[in-house]
């Protein structure tokens, strides 16, 4: 029961990833409460699934040994609460997250009304499990809240390494965590390529390869020996014992690989992260670009950039056509230089 309840965690935490592209995108314009509610979804849902599985698991187990009611209940309350004490705080105090413009602020933070209402809501629902009268829920929050107060400082570093680590772990497993991961959209990785001196794409141009058309690859980056070409165009030629640093699903990195090197994933000797980004660029009303296609988007000469994914009314386009029509509402997964940021 517990592993179900973990991987059914886990594919919504995966699935949320293209949420927060979206609202990553949404906040380069609304950036106000964008952290805030971030914050307080994730450690929400946290506390709720720690509470479910002390009630589903822990209790009945408890119940074999004990034979009072009550004081498994106060005990497993107790346990939820204890457990659970850090993703409360980070609920508690997500307002820090917010800034306030001058005219907002007053004495009563309408950031932390928001945080406590909707945290207070939460654990009173939740210790409805154990206690379902009033009396005994309120007598539970206030003794909490005493606690909370009491451990500030503490719980606020519990929590802190918690997310850290949590924000750490969440990835499909060990030996995909890499530095890299975060520039990748989806289902797609970036992996490096080495180019054998006998390769058959040796002294061609990326022209001249069609990598994109017969593989459905990236070309994110190349190598020439300490030289880097992040987002090279299409007159760049590959030369033996180069680095191809290339964006694409397991499939199409397969396919590749086979036709071209055995593919490694990029280590620490490889510092690409400060050359160049993942963001995703959302496509409001009366933005410049729409109506254009990518190629006319002028998105590669402007920020040295390259379209690697674009989503259009729930549907995701990998690897999208340069002759693409942009529209109001797409939201582009550009990887481009850091120095390039903006559309």
């Amino acid at each position: 029961m517990i592993w179900e309840c973990y991987s059914k965690t886990k594919f919504f935490l995966d699935s949320y990833s293209a949420w927060v592209y979206r609202l990553q995108a949404i906040s380069q314009r609304r950036p106000l409460f964008h952290g805030m509610t971030v914050r307080l979804f994730i450690n929400g849902i946290i506390v709720l699934i720690i509470f479910m599985l002390i009630n589903k698991i822990v209790m009945p187990e408890f119940s074999l040994y004990m034979n009072n009611i009550k004081l498994i209940r106060v005990v497993c309350l107790f346990i939820s609460f204890l457990i659970a004490s850090p993703f409360i705080w980070g609920m508690l105090f997500s307002y820090k997250s917010v800034t306030l413009p001058e005219y907002a602020k007053t004495w009563m933070n309408p950031a932390m009304f928001i945080a406590w209402f909707v945290t207070l809501i939460e654990l009173e629902l939740l210790s409805l499990i154990y206690f379902p009268t009033k009396t005994a829920v309120i007598t539970t929050i206030i003794i909490m809240l005493i606690y909370f107060i009491l451990s500030y400082k503490q719980l606020e570093k519990s929590y802190q390494w918690f997310e850290e680590q949590f924000l750490r772990n969440i990835k499909n497993n060990a030996n995909k965590q890499s530095q890299y991961e975060a520039l990748a959209p989806w289902d797609t990785h970036l992996v490096e390529i080495d180019v054998r001196e006998d390769s058959v794409l040796i002294w061609k141009s990326l022209r001249e390869c069609n990598i994109r058309t017969k593989y459905g690859i990236n070309i994110v980056a190349i190598y020439h020996g300490h030289r880097c070409v992040v987002v090279p165009r299409g007159e760049e030629k590959i030369l033996p014992n180069d680095k191809l640093i290339v964006l694409g699903t397991d499939e199409q990195i397969e396919r590749f690989r086979n036709k071209i090197e055995t593919v490694k994933q990029i280590y620490d000797e490889i510092d690409l992260s400060s050359l160049f980004s993942l963001r995703s660029y959302l496509l409001t009303e009366k933005h410049e670009l729409i109506g254009k296609t990518i190629r006319n988007s002028k998105i590669r000469e402007t920020m040295h950039g390259l379209v690697v994914g674009l989503e259009r009314s729930n549907s995701r386009i990998l690897n999208p056509d340069p002759d693409f029509v942009l529209q109001e509402g797409d939201l582009l997964l550009v990887v481009g230089e850091i120095k390039k940021k903006h559309l």
